[in-house]
């Protein structure tokens, strides 16, 4: 302790080194990342002018002031992991080291390294020219006009960002399935040396597209540890696209899926797979659930699969027997949401009258027994003027053939 010093008078005064270990204090916090720095306050005001300021009522404000506690508390940036994950990031970790350390020996990939020779950064469009790979994650965000816009901005003003990347045995260890770009013509099966590209993914198909001489010069490193030292790939894919620009509700599936890895349900793939054929969300989340409704970005971050998919199965059965009758070509019947949504509402009346299984069955039946004139009709169908639309004339075809059907069939709705 630092002794206090009195003068003649008996008026206390704090030391000079009780001030200085003070902002000695204060400086430390603030080096050490405190929101708020403060220090202890050694109240200098004389003990005789002290007297004459206390309150005359109890919580009342006091020109004296305050003694205050200096904040210590740091924020543990660590991530918390089970012990299973644990050995899982671990697994990943080694592989990661020993595939940096062999990119960094082979003289025949064009790189260079930084952070004293912990990483590298990669001359993607010099590893392309000479015959390297590059592909991308199977689980991905579609892209489309902002693939052809980025691209030519690259040509303009150049890449002006690195591109994150791991091998492809480090995709394979961490559970992230790959695949070849669709600009890329190449049928051969992808090689075990092949980049896998975390972001940018967009912008590299972009780059398929081109002529070797016309494509923009592309730069990428490898991905970085946590604060435990673990390389998360999957995690690091999510954080550069959900803390940089916020994903649509489909986008978000992407995250979903990264974060259940390989126990992620295959209904998110299945709607992706058909968005990818054209079909709008909301249309391709009711083919895939037999709802009547997308589902929401809170169920697809957070919801119970087993409650989102519960009718999965009968779900794709339905969807599989609507695809033989109609077809998914450029009609969009089946893309977009309201047939969807009626066949939903139809197929949940069948269940409620006897179960999941007879309502699957008979749902089948009925459209395998649609007559084919009435399935031109309802693909043909155009919007009245001052009158139908199509949509709406297609749904009443549905509902005329469904009330037939189980007309025919004795069973009793109603």
């Amino acid at each position: 302790m630092f002794e206090e010093q009195v003068n003649e008078m008996g008026i206390v005064f704090p030391s000079e080194e009780s001030k200085i270990a003070s902002l000695n204090d204060f400086i430390r916090q603030a080096e050490d990342g405190v929101d708020d720095p403060q220090v202890n306050v050694i109240d200098s005001t004389p003990i005789s002018d002290q007297a004459t300021t206390q309150p005359d009522q109890k919580g009342m404000a006091t020109d004296a002031k305050k003694v205050i506690t200096p904040k210590t508390e740091k924020k543990d940036y660590k991530p918390v992991y089970s012990d299973g994950k644990k050995a899982e990031l671990q697994k990943v970790t080694d592989v990661f080291k020993e595939e940096l350390a062999r990119i960094i020996a082979d003289d025949s990939i064009p790189t260079f390294t930084y952070g004293d020779g912990h990483n590298c950064v990669i001359d993607l469009t010099e590893f392309v020219r000479k015959g390297g790979e590059v592909v991308t994650p199977k689980v991905n965000r579609e892209h489309g006009k902002d693939m052809g816009k980025t691209g030519d901005s690259t040509k303009m003003y150049g890449a002006q960002q690195l591109l994150l990347c791991i091998t492809k045995k480090v995709a394979d260890t961490a559970g992230i399935e790959v695949e070849r770009f669709s600009n890329d013509k190449s049928t051969a099966p992808i090689s075990e040396n092949s980049l896998v590209l975390l972001n940018g993914n967009g912008r590299f198909n972009y780059l398929y597209s081109l002529e070797e001489a016309d494509r923009p010069q592309y730069y990428a490193t490898f991905i970085e540890s946590d604060a435990h030292g673990y390389y998360n790939p999957r995690k690091a894919m999510e954080v550069i696209n959900t803390e940089r620009l916020m994903w649509k509700t489909q986008d978000m599936m992407v995250k979903r899926q990264l974060e259940d890895g390989q126990t992620a349900h295959s209904g998110w793939n299945e709607i992706q797979e058909l968005i990818k054929k054209g079909y709008l969300y909301q249309a391709a989340c009711q083919a895939m659930t037999l709802s009547t409704d997308r589902i929401t970005s809170k169920n697809v971050t957070g919801g119970d699969v087993k409650e989102i998919f519960v009718h999965f199965e009968s779900a794709k059965k339905v969807h599989n027997a609507l695809v033989q009758k109609f077809g998914e070509g450029d009609d969009k019947t089946l893309k977009t949401k309201e047939f969807p949504k009626e066949v939903s509402i139809l197929w949940h009346k069948l269940l409620n009258y006897q179960g999941e299984k007879f309502a699957t069955d008979t749902f089948i039946k009925f459209i395998e027994s649609f007559k084919d004139t009435k399935v031109k009709d309802i693909l043909n169908a155009k919007s009245v003027k001052n009158g139908l639309k199509k949509d709406d004339i297609r749904k009443n075809i549905l509902n005329e053939q469904f009330n037939q059907f189980v007309g025919k069939e004795n069973i009793d709705l109603d």
